[in-house]
């Protein structure tokens, strides 16, 4: 059973979970996960986990991404993109120049408090916010810190705005437009959202295939048959390595030879680390 991901170009009009499903049966993959939902009407690149790779989602899931943005101004909608109804919108003729609104995407720059849409896969009390959307009940949504490292290839044309953006983990474009619309005096729709980057994967990469070892860039380690069964014992143990100097928070553990799986940095002191096993970590044959 190989393990291995794979960067996927989702087309729109597809849930994230009915394109994953489809590629699983295609290919007789026993299990497959993805890092990353795109909305249905969101188009671009995903990772896609099979089989044990799978465990990698939790990282996986912290890379950062670009996206191209397409939004119309002048309404809003419940689910900030085409998929809801209108809730807001304006009669009167506004006209807004470039520089106008430059300014305004500015302040999104940086670190941001942002307000995610009701009708998201966040939890509250252990429901999903759009359950409760879609039974019509609001609720207090708690603010996220949010980076947005740049917003370049800004254009405007009449009520079309469209732009390319670098954005952290857990941003939500839809929230972005709204914020956008709003601070420019009215309201905003995205009406087209590309993902076009992840991390260091483009287009470039779609449909190749990466095995688990070449997944991540982290340091390595190797590990005799005693501290290799201490750490997928689950125990947690001290190591010297005096040869380096680690900045990631993980390292690639082999033995004789074989990456088995991947190890947290759970404390540094100088040049010793307290390491324990990842959810990934292989049973020795």
């Amino acid at each position: 059973m190989e393990d291995y991901i794979i960067i996927l170009n989702k087309p729109k009009n597809i849930t994230s979970f009915s394109y994953i499903q489809k590629y699983r049966k295609e290919l007789g993959i026993k299990k497959v996960g993805h890092a990353g939902t795109l909305d249905p009407m969101a188009e671009g690149l995903m990772i896609v986990m099979a089989n044990n790779a799978t465990k990698f989602s939790d990282y996986l899931m912290k890379h950062s991404k670009t996206y191209y943005v397409e939004m119309e101004l002048g309404y809003e909608t419940s689910t900030f993109d085409l998929e809801g109804e209108i809730t807001n919108k304006v009669i009167n003729d506004f006209d807004i120049d470039i520089n106008t609104l430059n300014q305004v995407l500015s302040n999104y720059k940086g670190e941001i408090i942002q307000i995610p849409p009701m009708f998201s896969a966040i939890k509250k009390n252990g429901v999903k916010l759009y359950d409760l959307a879609r039974k019509g009940i609001e609720i207090e949504i708690e603010g996220r810190k949010v980076i947005i490292s740049d917003i370049y290839d800004v254009n405007i044309n009449g009520k079309i705005i469209s732009f390319r953006t670098d954005v952290s983990s857990g941003t939500y474009i839809r929230s972005l437009v709204r914020d956008i619309g709003r601070d420019l005096k009215t309201y905003a729709t995205m009406t087209k959202l590309v993902r076009e980057k992840i991390d260091d994967f483009t287009f470039d990469d779609v449909n190749k295939k990466i095995d688990v070892e070449n997944i991540f860039k982290y340091e390595k380690i190797n590990v005799d048959q005693i501290l290799y069964k201490h750490l997928y014992n689950g125990m947690t143990k001290i190591i010297e390595l005096n040869d380096k100097n680690i900045v990631d928070k993980y390292l690639k553990v082999y033995f004789d030879k074989k990456f088995i799986g991947i190890v947290e940095i759970i404390k540094k002191i100088g040049y010793t680390y307290y390491i324990k096993r990842s959810k990934y970590f292989k049973e020795l044959r």
